[in-house]
C-alpha cells in the first residue's frame, strides 16, 4: 500500500508549469497498532506526533490546513471504509510542497507518518473553491451580499471581510460571529479609530477594565488606544459589523485580568498579533451557515 509517492510522480509534479496556489488532498488509513519509531501506540495517535512535528514547517513554506474530516459512512461506493481521516492542506505553489518534502529536517520526522498509515493518496487540486463563491475580482466597486462573501472560522468565531483579491487599503470592514464565551480577539488596543454595531443576539464588551452586556443595535465607540474585546454571549450566536481605519498599525495587546477570565488576554504585553496569538491553529475557510446572520 502506497506511503510514498514513486520517483515518476515527483518528476510530473517538479516538470508542472502550473505555479499557482495547489490543494493536496490526502485520502488517509492508519493502522490499528503503530510500528516503527511508534510502537506501542494507535496509529492515529503515532500520526497525530507527526502532524504536530510537520506544522512548523508547513507555516515555514507558507502552507496552511485548509480542513481535516473523519470519514464516518459511506454513501456512494462500497460499504467498507476505506479511509479514516481526509485533510486538505494549501501551499502556495508546488514548489513550496517540494521545499517542505525535501526538507532535511522534515524528513527526519517522517517515520511517524510510516508507522502509523497503513494506505495513503496524495493528489495535487487547483485551489479553485474561490471561483465558486462571489469573491470580487479586481479593485474596482462591487456589490456583494454577505452571506455570498467568503468565510472563515477558528478560534475566534466566523467572519468576513468582503475582500477579494485586494485589500481595502484605507477602511477594513468585517462581520464577525461569536459563539456563546467566544472572544473575538485578544484584548487589545490599536493606534486607530474603530467602531462596531451589534447586529444580532447578545455579547459582552470589555473595555479599559470594565464590562457591559450588549445586545442587538447597541454601537460601541473606540477612540484610538481603546483597550477593548468583545465575547459572545446569551445562548445563540452574536453578529458584530467592525469597522476601522487602516492608515496605520500599531497595536498592543496588554495583559488583563478581566479578559483573561474569558480567555481573551495574553500572558505578557507584546505588540506583536503573531505572538499573541502563537499558539492558535489557522482560521478555515467555511461556507456561511444558516443563523449567523439576522434574516437567516
Amino acid at each position: 500500500m502506497p506511503v510514498h509517492p514513486t520517483a515518476e510522480q515527483i518528476q510530473r509534479l517538479v516538470a508542472s508549469t502550473d505555479d499557482g496556489p495547489v490543494v493536496m488532498l490526502n485520502l488517509l488509513r492508519f493502522k490499528e497498532r503503530a510500528d516503527g519509531i511508534d510502537e506501542g501506540v494507535s496509529g492515529a495517535e503515532a500520526y497525530g506526533r507527526y502532524s504536530s512535528a510537520a506544522e512548523p514547517f508547513l507555516r515555514g513554506v507558507g502552507g496552511r490546513l485548509q480542513s481535516a474530516v473523519q470519514v464516518r459512512d459511506t454513501v456512494i461506493g462500497p460499504d467498507e471504509a476505506e479511509w479514516d481521516l481526509v485533510l486538505l492542506v494549501e501551499y502556495p505553489s508546488r514548489a513550496k510542497f517540494l521545499e517542505m518534502a525535501t526538507n532535511a529536517e522534515y524528513l527526519k520526522i517522517h517515520a511517524h507518518r510510516e508507522a502509523a498509515l497503513a494506505d495513503s493518496r496524495l493528489i495535487a487540486c487547483s485551489a479553485v473553491a474561490e471561483q465558486l463563491l462571489a469573491v470580487p475580482r479586481g479593485d474596482g466597486w462591487f456589490v456583494l451580499n454577505a452571506r455570498d462573501a467568503r468565510w472563515l472560522d477558528g478560534h475566534f468565531g466566523a467572519y468576513t471581510r468582503f475582500e477579494g483579491e485586494h485589500r481595502f487599503p484605507t477602511i477594513g470592514i468585517n462581520i464577525g460571529v461569536l459563539q456563546p464565551g467566544q472572544p473575538a480577539c485578544m484584548y487589545h488596543a490599536e493606534d486607530e479609530q474603530e467602531d462596531f454595531l451589534v447586529l444580532s443576539g447578545e455579547c459582552l464588551l470589555l473595555i479599559e477594565e470594565q464590562e457591559r452586556r450588549l445586545g442587538q443595535w447597541d454601537f460601541v465607540h473606540c477612540p484610538a488606544w481603546t483597550k477593548h474585546v468583545f465575547v459572545g454571549a446569551g445562548d445563540g450566536p452574536c453578529a458584530i459589523l467592525a469597522i476601522g481605519s487602516r492608515l496605520t498599525h500599531e497595536t498592543v495587546y496588554p495583559v488583563s485580568a478581566l479578559a483573561q477570565g474569558h480567555d481573551a488576554s495574553v500572558e505578557r504585553e507584546t505588540p506583536d498579533p503573531a505572538e499573541a496569538c502563537a499558539s492558535l491553529p489557522d482560521d478555515l475557510p467555511v461556507g456561511y451557515r444558516e443563523g449567523w446572520l439576522p434574516g437567516g
